[in-house]
């Protein structure tokens, strides 16, 4: 049940941080955010799913979520937090197959071209074949250029951002690794769980334009005042 939805879908933020969710449940919440933005109810604004068992399958039912947000205006989303995951060059480059389909985006406020903020680094990404392979379709946020998640300075304006790209861990085929940075050990491969949690606890409103927000809570979506 929908109250006092103004002005078309609710913009949110998924927040799922640290829940080891897995592909399969990144996978379960595409459904969800998909069903939400089909429906006219709501689009995904950010999502923040770092530390999360995420692999390649993963990112790939991500893209499509991106495909289908951008198809409208005003809708697509802007930020995506994938660090300290599992995800290789593979899935990588599925989410830039998707993005170079819909961003940049133009800003309808100020003009300006905005890409995707895309966090990958702490992944098991083989850096250097990614970057080869997407050529200049990405801007790298070096600290010279005063890059944000609503700006970029690079010309012209790639589809996406991906500061800390060359921050990846190493694979340790022997599966004995652990948590690392620049160099360290991580898994072959992380444990694949079942998504134990509810979709609905873990999904915030992005800032909107409007003065009135909203939040989605188990059963509705209801207006907050101030």
């Amino acid at each position: 049940m929908v109250e006092n939805v103004r002005d078309g879908p609710v913009p949110l933020e998924v927040r799922l941080e640290h829940q080891r969710c897995g592909d399969r449940g990144v996978e379960a919440l595409c459904g969800v955010l998909t069903n939400l933005f089909e429906g006219g109810l709501a689009y995904t604004r950010i999502i923040k799913a770092w530390k999360n068992d995420v692999g390649d399958d993963g990112c790939v039912a991500l893209g499509k979520l991106l495909l289908l947000q951008g198809s409208s205006r005003g809708t697509h989303m802007r930020e995506l937090h994938l660090s300290h995951n599992n995800i290789s060059a593979a899935g990588a480059l599925a989410l830039l197959a998707a993005c170079k389909q819909v961003y940049p985006i133009k800003d309808c406020s100020t003009g300006a071209k905005q890409p995707l903020w895309l966090r990958l680094h702490c992944n098991v990404i083989d850096s250097a074949m990614f970057a080869t392979r997407a050529g200049r379709l990405f801007c790298e946020c070096s600290s010279s250029n005063s890059c944000n998640p609503r700006t970029c300075r690079q010309n012209p304006v790639p589809p996406f951002h991906l500061p800390f790209l060359h921050d990846q861990r190493r694979r340790d085929v022997g599966g004995g690794g652990a948590w690392g940075r620049g160099g360290g050990l991580v898994r072959d491969s992380f444990p694949q769980r079942a998504p134990n949690f509810s979709l609905q606890d873990y999904l915030f409103l992005a800032p909107a334009p409007t003065s009135a927000r909203q939040h989605v809570s188990h059963s509705r979506i209801c207006n907050v005042t101030h």
